[in-house]
């Protein structure tokens, strides 16, 4: 008996209290977002893509870097693992000077 109190005792301290709560809490917090962003985008899931073309060079820094051309596309889809279709014809969605 007293070595299951003496267990007891290293065992649950302020510190593994401590983070059982957190664990918790944080399960809790990541189920709510989830179901949020469910409600939110009606059950469809997103994919955001950014691609770089490095033979099309936007800016050029002296002894630094050259700076490639770079494009953002979103693809949606039904379901987590695709297929993931075109969200809006192939167009990239940030403007062709960005950098």
């Amino acid at each position: 008996m007293d070595k299951i109190k003496t267990l007891f005792k290293k065992l649950v301290n302020r510190e593994t209290v401590t983070y059982v709560i957190f664990g918790v809490l944080t399960t809790l917090v990541n189920l709510l977002v989830f179901k949020g962003f469910d409600v939110l985008f009606k059950g469809k899931y997103y994919l955001f893509t950014t691609s770089h073309n490095n033979a099309d060079v936007i800016q050029t820094i002296p002894n630094r870097c050259e700076i490639p051309h770079r494009a953002t596309q979103i693809y949606v889809s039904e379901g987590p693992r695709g297929p993931f279709r075109d969200f809006t014809g192939n167009k990239a969605h940030t403007p062709d000077d960005w950098a």
